[in-house]
């Protein structure tokens, strides 16, 4: 079986949540830093998934509730600065659709999710004798997995994550012999 690296290009990727509360409209919020690899099998069933994003860098175009995000009313960031999601298993649902199974770990607390996701496995030459490739996933979250602190406040419905991924194949360096 032949596996092959890849790194998350943070400048063409995003995080993305969708959140409804106290009988308002939804909002956004982006998180602008965030890392990540796969491990690409040869089915892409046999692959291996994990991403960070760091909590502080919430951006919902209003500086003021980015402030209460990332307080201790909500995400606590001086304490959670990062979430993770590590995959644990991957079902093929059609030819370009795919179940990722994993969880995602928040502090101390671990929550299994699962994403509905879309891999067409376009591998697109960069010219520079790397390739890239794309990964979509989306699900939703209930509140609670984040423990938010604030009790004034009412969700309306679940979290909606959405999750689009620009890769680069990381080659391995050779060193050659004098």
């Amino acid at each position: 079986m032949s596996e092959t690296n890849w790194v998350v290009d943070p400048s063409h990727s995003y995080i993305e949540y969708t959140v409804f509360m106290n009988g308002k409209a939804p909002f956004k919020v982006y998180f602008r830093r965030l890392a990540g690899s796969l491990t690409l099998g040869e089915q892409f069933e046999d692959s291996q998934l994990s991403l960070q994003w760091v909590t502080e860098s919430l951006d919902t175009g209003d500086k003021g509730l980015d402030k209460f995000l990332t307080s201790a009313d909500f995400f606590s960031s001086d304490k959670i600065s990062i979430l993770k999601f590590v995959s644990e298993g991957i079902s093929k649902i059609s030819e370009t659709q795919f179940a990722i199974k994993g969880s995602i770990q928040s502090g101390e607390k671990v929550e299994e999710v699962s994403f509905n996701s879309r891999f067409e496995g376009n591998l697109a030459d960069m010219g520079d004798g790397k390739r890239k490739t794309g990964l979509y996933m989306a699900t939703q979250v209930y509140p609670k997995m984040f423990d938010i602190n604030n009790r004034e406040i009412k969700f309306d419905k679940s979290i909606g994550i959405e999750v689009e991924l620009e890769l680069v194949e990381k080659v391995p360096s050779t060193q050659e012999s004098s």
